[in-house]
C-alpha cells in the first residue's frame, strides 16, 4: 500500500504556509494585579477583625447578672403561650 509523502516542516497538507505561532505572553499582569489589590484587602480585613475582637466588651450573660445581684441588666425572657407554631 502506498502512502503520500508528508509535507515539509512548517507546511500543512496541500503545501499551504501556516501562520506564525502567537508570541509568548510577556509579563505577569494578572499576578501583579492580584497582589496589588488582594494583599491590602486581606490585610485590612485581618486588621479589622483583630481590632473588633480586642475592643469587644462583650455582653452581660444571665448567670453573671444573677450572681452580681444587679437586676438592672438582667435580660427578661417572654414566652407567649397563647400562640400556635407556624405550620
Amino acid at each position: 500500500m502506498w502512502y503520500p509523502q508528508p509535507p515539509p516542516h512548517g507546511y500543512g497538507y496541500g503545501f499551504q504556509p501556516q501562520p506564525p505561532p502567537p508570541p509568548p505572553k510577556a509579563g505577569n499582569l494578572e499576578m501583579f494585579l492580584l497582589l496589588v489589590i488582594g494583599l491590602p484587602v486581606m490585610l485590612l480585613a485581618a486588621g479589622s477583625a483583630v481590632f473588633f475582637v480586642l475592643t469587644d466588651r462583650g455582653t452581660v450573660s444571665v448567670a453573671d447578672a444573677l450572681e452580681s445581684g444587679d437586676t438592672g441588666e438582667v435580660p427578661t425572657v417572654r414566652i407567649e403561650t397563647g400562640t400556635t407554631p407556624p405550620a
